[in-house]
């Protein structure tokens, strides 16, 4: 009995470490996963923000020269197009936003803001955002927001205006003919539970109850033909659903196949702010006539002008007026749209202009966005005023205003920015011609500009000099942009100096290089690209708070492009390859953006700057030279570094060489290393012959 109880003990004990010895082993490979997991994780991120940084810095350019472009003296078509130009590059923009929103829903570390935010200025700009697309479908789109929506709310811009451009984008996608009209209700039951209703509806293709099952899915949409006649991967909705469930809501579709859908949500807001305003009390006197024979009854403009209580009366059909004129013997105002059935807007006018009850009329014009005008006509017919589609607010009152001899009821957006800010101003970054154009930014708002190429000469002169604010990059060689504010951190302990506020400029917008730089004692952020408003109003608010106090040891975050809006479904175009396009070989600058920048900069600081471009040509080729038999690394960052100096004056072919070359190094691809530096350098020859040519 003992002997069998002994056995038996011994076998337990055996079997148990066998036991023990299999749960290590799983353990040990349980372990091992997590690593493998968490170092493809590292690897996505260190992905995520090489993308990030490569793709925003050309959008940087694209969008910021737009933006200084439209400041000077262009014509009404001209501008038309600089803003498609900004409005491209905020869509490509929203690609790379797309795929890193993704990534940090994914990863739940995606971060809700409480701000005050005006609802039709945010609505108006994702209507601009996909305004070219609309336009070029001849869709008519808009936006309508009933009586009882407050003007201003407190919630997340950044995400509503993503879900919206997102609903929006498809929607003008998927719709052949019609309309895309974005509205807006609010239901107010109590101070409790404000919410607010918003829904896209549209006249396209519509989904299929069973469609609807999965179209919220990740990388999801009606049926594998979408994506083969539309274009997109359906990480869209996946995305404007996860968003909406983080407002507190639930993003639904209401659809009939060949008729239309409606994407909608509601989600609840904090503090809203009705502004009533009697500024409109002479203009709603007025009897307005509209004539536009819309696909979308009522019109987004009678809509527009019922919400402000305006006398109006809608024909349909030209022929309501041609066989009935007098229809109009009470009207002051008609307004005519340019696309009409049967008639052009001009061809109609010129028909009635001269029928005696249609005399007294002041006519206004409502034209696409974009559509070239015959101006003799307008002036023979004497129409002096006009609205452009997708119809904005302010211009809409602004222009009736006008039309009626009232005074401007809204002043210029950038008229009211115009009061001049007061302080020195310090911009750190490697790149010259960086440093030129944030400065010629700057110096408008009346700032005093100076500048430091790189970390050291930029603690030389904050050792020397007092600034009100810092912009730092952040990718510089030497000492990056993080070690250069933890040396100017340490000299302000050493002096009991008072505390600059530094803002990085960078378009690695991770969580770990913002950590980085925090850590270091940055105070906030300005991801790129960089708008000026963006600019602005971060540099104007960071010098009140210098003045009033000093020091801080707050952090915000002011960056990630919160004013911008998102599109999903984008496709990245990858540069084309400079084999394919040496045959037919493109001018070395585009002269239209070196003219615009001679514009920005002026004749004397053009000529310096070409002078600069000139001589650092053979500096770039020496150093080339250095690096190219013994470090690729440091090769690569040069084509890096060629590639970001001369795109600013638009040499845009040797953009496209650089970043071939430097994409082939990084990749280790180093076999013909010798003949893509010759490329680099003959092309370096052409830019600089070019300028030296250049009045």
């Amino acid at each position: 009995m003992v002997s069998n109880e002994i056995t038996e003990m011994i076998r337990l004990q055996e079997s148990l470490k066998q036991s023990n010895r299999q749960s290590m082993k799983m353990l040990q490979e349980m372990d091992e996963a997590w690593h493998s997991i968490q170092k493809a994780n590292d690897a996505k991120s260190r992905f995520l923000a090489s993308m990030s940084h490569e793709l925003r810095t050309p959008i940087n350019g694209m969008i910021g020269m737009s933006d200084l472009l439209s400041e000077t003296l262009l014509t009404e078509q001209q501008r038309c197009y600089v803003e498609t130009v900004s409005a491209s590059g905020q869509q490509l923009l929203a690609v790379v936003n797309d795929i890193l929103d993704f990534s940090k829903i994914e990863a739940g570390q995606y971060s809700l803001e409480s701000i005050e935010l005006n609802l039709r200025d945010m609505i108006e700009d994702v209507i601009l955002t996909v305004s070219h697309t609309a336009l070029l479908k001849g869709l008519e789109l808009g936006y309508v927001i009933d009586d009882n929506v407050p003007t201003k709310i407190n919630s997340d811009k950044k995400a509503i205006q993503q879900i919206l451009t997102n609903l929006v984008g498809n929607a003008c996608k998927f719709t052949a003919e019609g309309f895309v009209v974005i509205v807006v209700k609010f239901n107010d039951f109590c101070d409790l539970d404000d919410t607010l209703y918003f829904g896209v509806e549209d006249s396209g293709i519509g989904i299929t109850a069973e469609q609807q099952k999965h179209i919220f899915e990740v990388f999801q949409q009606a049926d594998t033909s979408t994506s083969r006649k539309y274009g997109g991967t359906g990480l869209g909705l996946n995305i404007s659903g996860e968003l909406v469930r983080l407002l507190q809501g639930e993003l639904e579709v209401d659809s009939e196949e060949n008729v239309g859908s409606c994407f909608h949500f509601e989600i609840p807001v904090e503090n809203p702010v009705h502004e009533a305003s009697d500024q409109l009390q002479n203009l709603c006197k007025k009897q307005i006539a509209v004539i536009e024979e819309s696909k979308y009854q009522p019109s987004v403009l009678v809509k527009h002008l019922r919400e402000h209580h305006f006398n109006i009366k809608v024909f349909q059909q030209t022929d309501d007026i041609l066989n009935a004129p007098g229809e109009l013997k009470d009207i002051d105002l008609l307004i005519v749209s340019s696309s009409l059935d049967q008639l052009t807007g001009l061809e109609f006018i010129e028909h009635i202009k001269n029928i005696p009850c249609c005399r007294h009329l002041i006519y206004m014009y409502y034209l696409n966005v974009g559509e070239i005008q015959d101006k003799a006509k307008l002036s023979r017919l004497g129409i002096k005023h006009r609205l452009d589609r997708p119809l904005r607010h302010k211009p809409l009152i602004n222009t009736l205003s006008k039309a009626f001899g009232e005074a401007i009821i809204y002043q210029d957006d950038q008229q009211e920015n115009n009061v001049e800010l007061e302080g020195t101003l310090l911009i750190v970054d490697d790149s010259q011609t960086n440093r030129m154009v944030a400065g010629a930014i700057l110096e408008k708002l009346g700032l005093t500009i100076k500048e430091a190429p790189n970390g050291n000469d930029a603690l030389t002169m904050t050792e020397k000099e007092k600034f009100d604010v810092i912009l730092m990059d952040y990718q510089m060689p030497g000492l990056d942009g993080a070690e250069t504010v933890e040396g100017i951190r340490l000299q302000e302990q050493q002096t009991n100096g008072v505390r600059v506020p530094i803002l990085m400029l960078t378009a690695d917008v991770l969580e770990d290089t913002r950590d980085r730089c925090v850590a270091a004692g940055a105070d906030g952020f300005l991801s790129k690209p960089i708008r000026k408003e963006q600019l602005r109003n971060t540099v104007a608010k960071w010098l009140a708070d210098n003045q009033n106090q000093s020091s801080t040891d707050s952090i915000e975050n002011v960056g990630q492009t919160t004013d911008d809006g998102l599109q999903s479904d984008g496709v990245t175009q990858q540069p084309k390859p400079v084999e394919k396009i040496m045959d037919d070989l493109p001018e070395p600058i585009n002269e239209m953006t070196l003219s615009t920048l001679k514009e920005i900069l002026g004749e004397e600081q053009i000529e310096n700057l070409i002078t600069v471009y000139v001589s650092d040509v053979d500096r770039f080729k020496t150093e080339m030279d250095e690096l190219v038999t013994n470090d690729y690394d440091g090769l690569a960052k040069k084509a890096h570094a060629i590639k970001g100096n001369y795109s600013t004056p638009g040499a845009e072919h040797l953009a496209i060489i650089c970043k071939e070359v430097e994409l082939k190094l990084k990749a280790g691809e180093v076999e013909n290393v010798a003949a893509d530096i010759a490329r680099i350098s003959n092309e370096l020859d052409r830019v600089c012959e070019y300028l030296k040519n250049y009045q």
